[in-house]
């Protein structure tokens, strides 16, 4: 067997029993990892009711939360997708849609913004998403 050639690894009793251990761990982790989510479950439902009961009492805190996400997540979309399409090289066909559903969100959080300096951060994100989307139109080869 030369060095490099790994077909016949496979042959070796102790690979054999290594893969059937680790099979039976596998298999034993699952199931403990099912308990453990089953022993879990009253605590979870305990906790979704009472973050709901609480944004029914204060309406203006779930606007303020909904809002706040669509522009952390707008944000996240626009520095995890920018770079890479200042990286691709000419005629390179990139993703439209992070910068599509950012723009969307930006427009959203715009909309429904209480604050003025919120509004503004969302028109000011999302001209940056609407600004990558014309570059990637623009680029892309028909």
């Amino acid at each position: 067997m030369a060095p490099h050639d790994l077909r016949g690894l496979a042959d070796l009793p102790a690979l054999r029993a290594l893969a059937r251990n680790l099979e039976r761990a596998a298999a034993r982790g699952w199931m403990e990892l099912r308990a453990g989510a089953r022993a879990c479950r009253p605590y979870v439902v305990r906790g979704l009711a009472a973050v709901l009961r609480t944004l029914r009492r204060h309406p203006g805190l779930a606007l303020a939360l909904a809002v706040r996400l669509c522009w952390w997540t707008g944000l996240a979309l626009l520095l995890r997708a920018g770079p890479a399409v200042l990286a691709y090289p000419e005629g390179a066909v990139a993703d439209t849609g992070p910068f599509a559903l950012g723009l969307g969100l930006c427009a959203l959080a715009a909309a429904l913004a209480p604050s003025r300096s919120l509004r503004a951060l969302g028109v000011a994100q999302g001209t940056l998403h609407a600004a990558f989307l014309t570059l990637l139109w623009l680029t892309t080869p028909a």
